[in-house]
């Protein structure tokens, strides 16, 4: 993918201001057709791929990644993260000074991470998993004809449903 300099300016403009034909000014392309010359350069697919892998480079420097929120839930809960706070000290004659400190965090923000790799690893449905087996089992013994009934439902009700919200599988 070779790119001319002022294509690269271009593209490199157009990742920054979103803008086609002001990226084209700004890259330094003149005329009244501004909008054409943009356009066009947009669809070379040399400087369609070159924005596209950029746009791919930003993102995933810039959105963590599942593995890293994992690790950041597990220093919570190791006590290996701390949090910034401002504290005033007074130092008489009613002067005080402003210090940032770092302090542990909260047994109630390690409590939330906890429950959200408990979550992330399904800890707290055992009800709910055992329910889906034996409903597994009673459809295949079912398809296979080895109960009388053919009339079973099997109705699972999750516990978010004494919150307010209903999810049934059936």
């Amino acid at each position: 993918m070779k790119l001319t300099p002022k294509q690269k300016a271009f593209a490199d403009y157009y990742i920054e201001l979103g803008n086609a034909t002001e990226a084209a000014q700004k890259a330094g392309y003149k005329g009244n057709n501004l909008n054409r010359i943009a356009s066009e350069n947009l669809s070379k697919l040399d400087i369609k791929q070159y924005i596209e892998e950029k746009m791919e480079e930003i993102s995933s420097n810039r959105i963590a990644k599942a593995e890293e929120v994992l690790e950041y839930l597990t220093r919570v809960i190791r006590d290996e993260e701390t949090e910034q706070v401002v504290v005033t000290k007074s130092t008489g004659d009613f002067i005080t000074e402003i210090e940032i400190v770092d302090k542990k965090l909260d047994a109630k923000d390690k409590i939330k991470a906890s429950e959200l790799l408990a979550k992330r690893y399904y800890l707290f449905n055992d009800r709910e998993i055992k329910l889906k087996e034996k409903k597994l089992e009673l459809e295949t013994k079912k398809a296979l004809g080895e109960t009388k009934d053919n009339n079973i439902t099997i109705k699972v009700v999750r516990a978010s449903e004494k919150h307010g919200t209903r999810t049934n599988t059936e």
